[in-house]
């Protein structure tokens, strides 16, 4: 998915979790961001996973194994949990 905007400008990454439905929303900083991918949470239970215990959210990138110079910074981390 190509972001409008610069391509060297910041980017915004949101994940949102209602119940078991998590979102992951990218965008141009400063604009609305756009629903990039929407799972289901269940499917990382232990169970199903084979055991698997607990969800990391955090930030992750690759290059897939290839060399690049691309860089990424991370200025910012949030959690903020929402009520019930």
């Amino acid at each position: 998915m190509a972001l409008p905007g610069a391509p060297d400008g910041p980017v915004t990454l949101t994940v949102s979790a209602r119940g078991q439905d998590y979102a992951l929303l990218a965008g141009a900083a400063g604009d609305d961001p756009a629903t990039v991918a929407v799972v289901d949470g269940r499917t990382l239970d232990s169970v199903a996973t084979g055991g698997f215990l607990g969800l990391w959210i955090g930030v992750y990138g690759t290059s897939n194994g290839r060399p690049t110079t691309t860089v990424a910074r991370v200025e910012t981390f949030e959690y903020l949990p929402g009520g019930r």
